[in-house]
C-alpha cells in the first residue's frame, strides 16, 4: 500500500497531492504554484510533499523451477527482502552518510552497513542456492531455511535483454543431485564485500536477494533441477533515471561481476588503495533551470547550486523503503524559473586504487510548469519521498 508522507516545518504548507494510478508527475507543477500573498510571506515555493515512483513496483523478481526439463513451478512476484533494500538505501540512496543507515544482515547473521565496490576489481556477484526449508518465505528471511546446494554465477548464467523500457536480467542454473533430496526452497544472493562502517571494516559474505518456498519437488540422485530467476527493471517512466538502474543492476544485482554490465557507470565505495582517505557517497539536490523532456538519459546541463538535504530520515520494513522528508533553505539575490528537481549522487567514479568525485544525476522530477523562485527572499523546500 502506498502512503503519502508529509512533513512540515517552520512556514510551509503541505500540499496535498493525489496518488491516485492516474496522478502524473507532470501535474506538480500546477499543484505546487504559490501566490504573491505567500511570497510575501517567504514562501517562495511549495514542493511538499513529492510523491516518488514505488520501487517495489518497478522491480519484479519471478521464479520458476524445472524437474529434468520440465517446468513445475512458477512464481510471478517473488518478495524482495528488507536487507536487500536496506543496503540499497544504506549506499545507493546514501544514507549511511546521511546517518539514517539501517543495518542488514547477511547469510551469516552478521549485520553490516555499508558495502566495498570496486575493491581491487571486486564486485558483488550473483548466487543462486536451493534447499530443504519449508518456512513461507518473508521479505524478513536473510538466508535460506535449509541451504541443500548453491552456485556462484559466471556470464553463461547470466543473461541480460533490454526492451527499450526495461532490462531483463535471467539467472539460470541446473543443479545435478548426487544424492536424493526434496528440495522446497529457492533463493537469489549475491556474495560481496560487507562492512561496518566506510573505513575498510568490511569482510566477504552472502546476502539475500529473494527468497521462495513452495511444495517440496522430490529429486533423486543424479536427476536434475534448475532454478531460474528473472528481474525486470523498468526505467521507462520518471522519476529513476538510467544511471540509477545501471548502478543497481551492476552492483547490487551482480551483473559487473558476472561479466553482464548494463554500462560503463562506476561506483567505487569504501577506501582505496591509494588513497589516505576515501571518498564517501553523497546525495546532492539541486533545481532544473531549463525546460527539458524527461527520458532514462536526461541530463539537465542549467542548474541551481546543489546542496546535501540538510535532514534524510529513512524508514525499512515489509511493503519497501520510505525516505522521509528532508527540508532545504537558500538565500540568493538571483530569481530563477525552476523546471524541475534533480537528485545527484555523488560518488568517486574511478574504478582504480585513486579516486575522482563524479555526479550521476539518479532522479530527475519534472515540473508540468516553471516556478519562479525570488531567492532573495529565501527559499524553502520540503519533499516527502516514498519508495514503497
Amino acid at each position: 500500500m502506498k502512503r503519502l508522507l508529509a512533513f512540515i516545518v517552520v512556514t510551509i504548507v503541505a500540499v496535498s497531492i493525489g496518488i491516485a494510478a492516474a496522478a502524473s508527475y507532470m501535474d506538480l507543477g500546477k499543484q505546487l504554484a504559490v501566490s504573491e500573498e505567500e511570497q510575501k510571506k517567504e514562501l517562495v515555493s511549495k514542493l511538499a510533499p513529492v510523491l516518488m515512483d514505488s520501487l517495489r513496483s518497478r522491480i519484479k523478481v519471478s521464479l520458476r523451477i524445472y524437474k529434468n526439463g520440465e517446468l513445475v513451478y512458477y512464481d510471478p512476484d517473488d518478495p524482495i527482502t528488507i536487507h536487500w533494500l536496506q543496503l540499497v538505501a544504506n549506499v545507493l540512496l546514501d544514507c549511511y552518510h546521511r546517518g539514517c543507515a539501517q543495518p542488514f544482515t547477511a547469510v551469516s547473521g552478521a549485520t553490516y552497513k555499508y558495502a566495498d565496490f570496486e575493491w581491487r576489481g571486486t564486485n558483488p556477484i550473483p548466487v543462486l542456492a536451493i534447499g530443504t526449508g519449508t518456512t513461507p518465505a518473508s521479505p524478513s528471511d536473510y538466508k535460506l531455511e535449509s541451504q541443500f546446494a548453491s552456485k556462484q554465477l559466471g556470464s553463461a548464467n547470466v543473461n541480460v535483454t533490454d526492451t527499450g523500457t526495461s532490462y531483463i536480467i535471467t539467472y539460470r542454473y541446473t543443479f545435478t543431485l548426487s544424492q536424493g533430496a526434496n528440495i522446497s526452497e529457492a533463493g537469489l544472493l549475491i556474495n560481496g564485500i560487507f562492512c561496518t562502517d566506510d573505513k575498510g571494516t568490511c569482510e566477504g559474505n552472502t546476502l539475500l536477494v529473494a527468497r521462495d518456498t513452495f511444495t517440496p519437488i522430490s529429486i533423486a540422485a543424479d536427476e536434475s533441477i534448475a532454478v531460474e530467476y528473472v528481474v525486470i527493471l523498468d526505467y521507462s517512466r520518471p522519476p529513476f533515471t538510467r544511471k540509477f538502474w545501471i548502478l543497481l543492476g551492476n552492483y547490487f544485482l551482480g551483473l559487473k561481476a558476472a561479466g553482464r554490465s548494463l554500462g560503463n557507470v562506476v561506483m567505487d565505495t569504501g577506501v582505496d588503495s591509494g588513497s589516505s582517505s576515501s571518498v564517501t557517497e553523497r546525495i546532492l539536490f539541486a533545481y532544473a533551470l531549463q525546460s527539458f523532456s524527461w527520458s532514462p538519459d536526461v541530463s539537465i546541463s542549467s542548474t541551481s547550486p546543489k546542496w546535501s538535504p540538510r535532514r534524510w530520515t529513512v524508514s525499512v520494513d515489509e511493503s519497501g523503503i520510505s525516505l522521509a522528508a528532508f527540508v532545504m533553505q537558500e538565500d540568493a539575490v538571483n530569481t530563477y524559473n525552476v523546471y524541475g528537481i534533480v537528485f545527484y549522487l555523488d560518488t568517486d567514479g574511478n574504478s582504480g586504487d585513486d579516486w575522482s568525485r563524479v555526479q550521476h544525476g539518479i532522479i530527475v522530477i519534472p515540473l508540468d510548469a516553471a516556478i519562479t523562485v525570488d531567492w532573495s527572499m529565501g527559499f524553502f523546500v520540503e519533499a516527502g519521498l516514498q519508495i514503497t
